[in-house]
């Protein structure tokens, strides 16, 4: 299993709603698809390969995931929304579709609010992802319960 914290994006200005900055999420996405395509270049199946992050990073994994070039293993974003998701219908790949997503978020989230998250979701299904998604009664952060449950799920998708 590899780690890497790729590069952050800021949350643009949240008193003009506007959440995400978008060239910084495309660079960020490009940091992570280099990663992966060296990963790849070491004999890593790409079908080995998770996405995960939390916060900025969850969405990084969310934007980079739908739009990668060849399958992945699972996505599992935490305390996120998906960026741009008006963008995912042109750029999703299809051969990700089917891959195990997971998605928590806190009903008490100030930073990414709740309803956010909930709009990705519903923009994901809509495009024909399968996300299963945990709500915990929590503000932007990650607790105990949800770790369990993202153990229980990785165990289960992957084996």
């Amino acid at each position: 299993m590899c780690f890497a914290r790729c590069a952050d994006y800021d949350i643009a200005d949240r008193e003009a709603r506007r959440w995400v900055d978008a060239p910084g999420v495309r660079r960020a996405g490009n940091i992570l698809t280099a990663f992966i395509g060296r990963e790849w270049q070491r004999g890593i199946p790409s079908q080995r390969i998770v996405l995960a992050g939390i916060s900025r990073g969850g969405a990084t994994a969310l934007h980079t995931g739908v739009r990668h070039a060849r399958p992945l293993a699972a996505m599992l974003a935490i305390s996120c929304c998906l960026p741009l998701h008006q963008e995912t219908a042109v750029g999703a790949y299809a051969d990700n579709r089917s891959m195990p997503t997971l998605t928590a978020h806190g009903s008490q989230d100030r930073v990414i609010p709740f309803a956010q998250s909930e709009n990705s979701r519903a923009s994901s299904r809509t495009l024909g992802y399968v996300v299963e998604t945990h709500t915990y009664p929590m503000p932007h952060a990650v607790f105990t319960e949800e770790v369990r449950d993202i153990a229980d799920w990785l165990r289960r998708e992957l084996g």
